[in-house]
């Protein structure tokens, strides 16, 4: 194709037809600027198609970590629920004229004792939050929730650390006061120790704030805070449904 466009050039000015030549020369020029075009043109295309395909890779790992969240808060919720109903019934022994067996205190007491703790799903989010791979995402709104929920998550976490704090406490306490083997298969035969020393424990006024402090911990605190991340990653969930479904409309 070169050769002939040269062989034509030649033959113009070999015929010293100059304006023929000009006009030959611009047109060429304006082939060539077109083509040029025309290659870029493809070549945004298929960058765009790269980006759009690679936020779709991004969005899809992301909502499959925050789907894995919302079975572990769930979970988390019932659980530390369930413990924050356990503990207000062990405090109410403190305040009981009702005659109580040492192996319902116990239980009570083991059940109080349990640590429920929430681990995000977040390693698609802490990769993307170091790099600037945040960036392929489009929807500035579903950005902005995701690099608030580590704030969100941190705060939750110090208030669990707190919960956790209660529950070693009342744990030493059982450690020091109660055997719970019987209660182990095998052993179930052997007599349930009473409380260290015959103190009596139940007027424990330290123990009875530790508990306290446990209570208030869940409801104030603990619960609310895991609640609230709940909340945060529902609303991240919506809005990565909603640009899963934008992205795969682009690509078609």
């Amino acid at each position: 194709m070169i050769a002939f466009f040269r062989h034509i050039r030649k033959q113009l000015l070999a015929k010293s037809k100059f304006s023929k030549y000009l006009i030959y020369a611009v047109g060429e020029i304006i082939l060539v600027v077109i083509g040029i075009l025309i290659a870029l043109q493809i070549n945004n295309w298929n960058e765009s198609q790269k980006l759009i395909r690679n936020e779709r890779i991004i969005l899809t790992s992301l909502k499959t970590d925050f789907l894995a969240n919302v079975k572990k808060i769930d979970s988390v919720l019932k659980e530390q629920k369930k413990q924050k109903l356990t503990v207000v019934q062990y405090l109410r022994y403190f305040n009981s004229d009702t005659k109580i067996t040492l192996d319902s205190l116990t239980l009570k007491l083991w059940w109080t004792t349990a640590y429920r703790p929430f681990h995000s799903t977040d390693g698609t989010l802490s990769s993307l939050l170091n790099s600037s791979r945040i960036d392929l995402i489009k929807n500035n709104t579903l950005k902005e929730k995701l690099t608030a929920f580590p704030s969100d998550y941190n705060t939750y976490k110090e208030h669990e650390e707190e919960y956790e704090y209660y529950v070693k406490l009342l744990r030493q306490f059982a450690a020091n006061h109660f055997s719970f083997s019987p209660y182990v298969e095998g052993l179930e035969n052997q007599p349930i120790s009473i409380p260290a020393k015959g103190e009596n424990w139940i007027g424990n006024i330290r123990h009875q704030n530790d508990v306290a402090g446990l209570a208030l911990q869940l409801q104030w605190y603990t619960l609310p805070a895991l609640e609230n991340i709940k909340t945060k990653n529902s609303e991240i969930l919506n809005l990565l449904n909603e640009s899963i479904d934008e992205n795969t409309k682009a690509n078609q």
